[in-house]
This record gives C-alpha cells, structure tokens and sequence, in this order.
C-alpha cells in the first residue's frame, strides 16, 4: 500500500514536470476507502492554471492521474488531487449557493434550477439539502445539460390530490 502510494506521488510529480510544472510540492497519503489523496502546492499563478474555471483543469488531471495509476499498478485506484485548499474552498461555496438557494425557494415557494455542477458537487448539495424539511432537491437533464434543481416540498396529502386529479383527467 505505502509503495502504491509512493508511484503515484511520482506519477503526479512526472505529469506536472513534463506539463511545465517544475517547481510544486506534492504529498500523496492513503485516505478512506482505498482512495489516495494528493496534495498539491505550487505558486498561486501556476495554481489558477491547474485548477481552472469551476475545477474543470483540476477535474481533468484528476482522471488522466487515474488512468495512468491503473496503468502503472494493473489496478484501479481512486485518486483525489486537491491544488492548494480549493476543493475545502469550493465546498464551503457550493453550501452557502445551497443554502441561499434553498432560501428563495422557502419564500418564493418556486424551484431554482442551479447553473451546471458535476456529479460530486450536485452530490455535496443533495447531501447538504437532505435534512431540509421544506426542500427538495433533484436532477434534470442528461449530460452536460444536468442541472440540480432546488424546489419546495410537497406535501404528501398534496402529491396524492395531484395524482387522482391527472388520473381523473386521463379517465375523460
């Protein structure tokens, strides 16, 4: 496990040198799960470029370090890089996002769809939302076009109304 480790600390040093990246600070340490988590400090000008807009950059190496981890190893591992704080940074934001959202739904009683997030951020949000007694969440969409909506909770006497009267008018 250590020397698994120990490889793809050094897969990550060798990407980001062969990217340009010379001067970085890498830690890799065995996290939950079988997950590898790598640490990743450089200057902040060069941060901004491996991070990218909303992660995407950071998202990118993420998966091409994971393909080359099985390559290397013969063996799926799951490999999370984190570039400065940015992932502890983008958490707290996605949470206030959620938590303003779930606000206007509470007073307008409206849904609001949310602008594009990936899967582990509508996950974050779903989970965050999850004890909320007068929210919902849920996804639309497919793709790149998924979105996460944040609406008001229904009722369960509410939904079942709903229900006979389309049953209703389905009948006629």
């Amino acid at each position: 496990m250590e020397s698994d480790v120990s490889a793809i600390e050094q897969t990550v040093k060798e990407l980001l040198e062969s990217l340009g990246f010379s001067q970085v600070e890498i830690k890799a340490e065995s996290g939950e799960e079988e997950t590898t988590e790598v640490q990743i400090e450089v200057s902040p000008e060069d941060s901004g470029m491996l991070i990218g807009f909303h992660g995407e950059t950071l998202s990118a190496l993420q998966l091409v370090v994971g393909q080359m981890v099985f390559k290397k190893l013969g063996e799926w591992r799951r490999v999370v890089i984190n570039i400065g704080d940015y992932r502890e940074k983008r958490a707290k934001s996605l949470e206030t996002m959620a938590l303003n959202a779930s606000e206007r739904v509470r007073m307008t009683k409206q849904a609001i769809v949310l602008p594009y997030l990936t899967s582990s951020e509508r996950r974050l949000i779903h989970v965050s939302l999850s004890s909320d007694p007068d929210v919902q969440t849920y996804s639309e969409g497919e793709g790149r076009r998924r979105r996460l909506v944040i609406g008001p909770k229904e009722e369960k006497g509410e939904k079942e109304q709903e229900q006979k009267m389309d049953e209703k008018t389905n009948q006629s």
